[in-house]
């Protein structure tokens, strides 16, 4: 057992090499920004980019950035911190769900290796400033919390189940109702009973919902604006089902997309699925918790524009499920082949880390090593920045201040963009993530 243990602490090492040295990309960069901007300004409850008013996502996210703030200061760690802690809580919640449902130590350390060796966990989404793995592990909260209704139907986990759709709301705006919605259509078909959801403690759980959901949203500038720009982001992409080619592509391309996700576990499962013919025996507990992200699977298989990561959420229940078929049906020499794979994807991501992103950060031109000789040019001065947030952004972290487009910052001396400009010096002309920025000076 204590090779399991080893492993996952491992795993978890080997996203650090780097993490700090590596520039934010990406959608980090928004999360890191919005998070600043919102800190700086004491504005908790309206997010703003370069000045302008963001109403893409909720602020939940940017809190928690805003809170690893105080423990590592503003830099490139500062917003990885809060996936890396979401991702060792991911891990440990599998490991402790699992024994509560089996009993067994080996599957609940099996199932932690497994979720924290998953190819978009550790290689990406694992220490990426993105919302994804934050999400994920409200996500799992909300499953468990609806299990355990399923089997106590205690008033108390029906509560829960709204207030940490709530908060998924917070953090990621409406998929939280298809989760919620999907979550208890699941539970009423498990227990045929079509109208639970109507039960008085669902009902108060559906008023919570709205609450904590909700609550924010008047504190910000313009509430209606908010909750349009949430809707539109949500459901933009629902249109493009209605291709039927590229519905197709997508119901064919979409399941094999996992097997890289699910990278090296995947591998295994389909070797067991098919040696015994899709032949598996599952307890109850666990048959419930299948149909469970089943049915909150089935919307990104019918999207046809829906991503790889979007199905994140579902990996701990998958990793529970997987550690259960290895642990009864692969052979010792077998597992003994799976633990091999387990090991050289860690080693792999180490020279990932070690080696790799500092190529990635060369050909990128070293934005932060970029930001620090432009903040030397400009620090005592008024600045302001059209283009690009990607840079910007480390020159708000240097300079402790945000930096905001000339519309807000009227007595600007020095203004960055990615466009020369007639009457404006060019005292400094850059590449660096893949576009040409100039740093230029009013005559």
């Amino acid at each position: 057992m204590g090779r399991y243990i080893f492993l996952i602490f491992l795993a978890f090492l080997s996203m650090i090499p780097n993490i700090n040295f590596y520039s934010l990309d990406f959608e980090e960069t928004t999360r890191a920004i919005v998070a600043f901007e919102m800190h700086q300004s004491g504005n908790y409850f309206q997010p703003t980019i370069l000045g302008e008013n963001y109403y893409n996502k909720p602020p939940l996210f940017n809190w928690l950035i805003i809170i690893s703030s105080y423990f590592f200061g503003w830099d490139t760690i500062t917003a990885r911190a809060v996936s890396l802690f979401f991702t060792l809580a991911n891990t440990l919640l599998v490991m402790l769900f699992a024994y509560k449902l089996l009993k067994n130590v080996e599957i609940s350390l099996l199932g932690g290796l497994i979720f924290i060796t998953f190819g978009d966990v550790l290689y990406w989404y694992g220490w990426l400033a993105e919302i994804d793995i934050t999400l994920t592990f409200f996500v799992f909260l909300l499953f468990i919390a609806i299990y355990e209704y399923y089997k106590t139907e205690k008033e108390i986990f029906a509560v829960l189940s709204g207030f940490i759709s709530g908060l998924i709301f917070m953090l990621k705006g409406f998929p939280a109702f298809a989760f919620y919605g999907l979550s208890l259509i699941a539970l009423s078909f498990s227990k045929r009973k079509p109208f639970l959801i109507l039960r008085k403690e669902f009902i108060f759980s559906h008023v919570v919902f709205l609450i904590v959901a909700f609550w924010w949203l008047p504190l910000s500038e313009n509430p209606y604006a908010y909750l349009k720009r949430l809707w539109e982001e949500s459901f933009s992409r629902v249109e493009s089902s209605s291709d039927f080619e590229r519905l197709l592509i997508h119901l064919i391309t979409y399941p094999i997309l996992h097997i890289k996700q699910l990278f090296p576990a995947s591998l295994f499962l389909i070797f067991v699925l098919f040696i015994r013919r899709f032949r598996i025996s599952l307890n109850s507990d666990l048959k419930f918790l299948l149909f469970l992200i089943g049915f909150n699977y089935a919307p990104y298989l019918l999207s046809a524009t829906s991503q790889g990561r979007y199905v994140l959420p579902l990996f701990p229940i998958v990793a529970i499920l997987t550690g259960y078929i290895f642990h009864n049906y692969l052979s010792e020499n077998k597992k003994k082949l799976l633990l091999a794979s387990f090991i050289a994807v860690i080693v792999l991501r180490f020279l990932f880390g070690i080696f790799y992103l500092p190529m990635l950060e060369e050909r990128r031109g070293f934005p932060k090593n970029t930001a620090y000789e432009v903040a030397q040019m400009i620090k005592d001065y008024p600045t302001a920045c059209n283009c690009d947030k990607n840079f910007c952004v480390f020159l708000d972290f240097i300079l402790n201040k945000p930096l905001k487009k000339e519309e807000y910052t009227p007595n600007w001396k020095y203004l960055i963009d990615c466009e020369p400009r007639e009457n404006l010096e060019i005292i400094k002309e850059l590449k660096v993530i893949k576009k040409h920025i100039y740093v230029m000076r009013r005559i």
